[in-house]
């Protein structure tokens, strides 16, 4: 037997980002929201700068939806249904989230990710994982930040990251990432055979 689709209008707004009614609650529900006050977040520069947790949530819900560059966080910003489902009077645009982001620098953003970090591994529910740790190398053309010459076997002589990354088998997380200037020559030194 056949069931009949009923299809009518309702004064309600939709949004086709309605997962995020999922995330806000597994947030809400493991107090990650209320944590991320107590982090050493760098601080505004402006009075009329917005509350930090809505920069983080508003951020991680646009990544959630698909964002991949600071452009794409508009989207989530016009959608009226997600500032009345976290209950915010007014979003940022992307360019708040770079002017903000901007402020991280390198002490700054291991100490906000090492509180992520424990927050998280004190939050998880198994006694036993595994923790792969691996390296490579990342060869780089110009002069980013932090890239030295070393030993790269694909591009021998060019600067490059020597990144060492450590991941949580179990649950697919990355533990821990350690993007290092290129990796050292080695030394060798010929022998006679």
């Amino acid at each position: 037997m056949m069931q009949q689709t009923i299809i009518e209008f309702v004064d309600k707004e939709i949004t086709s980002w309605g997962g995020v009614s999922i995330l806000k609650k597994m947030m809400d529900a493991s107090g990650f929201s209320s944590f991320l006050d107590t982090l050493p977040l760098p601080k505004q520069g402006s009075n009329r700068g917005y509350p930090l947790t809505q920069l983080f949530l508003l951020f991680m819900s646009s990544v959630w939806c698909g964002a991949d560059r600071f452009a794409h966080m508009d989207i989530t910003r016009l959608d009226t249904s997600l500032q009345r489902l976290y209950g915010w009077g007014r979003m940022p645009e992307h360019k708040a989230f770079e002017r903000y982001f901007r402020k991280f620098d390198i002490p700054a953003s291991h100490a906000v990710s090492g509180g992520l970090y424990r927050w998280f591994f004190n939050n998880l529910q198994f006694d036993n994982f595994t923790l792969d740790i691996d390296s490579s190398v990342m060869t780089r053309c110009g002069e980013q930040q932090g890239s030295a010459r070393g030993c790269n076997k694909h591009r021998p002589g060019r600067k490059s990251h020597h990144p060492n990354m450590a991941f949580v088998s179990e649950i697919e997380m990355v533990a821990n990432f350690w993007l290092r200037p290129g990796m050292p020559t080695r030394q060798t030194t010929s022998r006679p055979f």
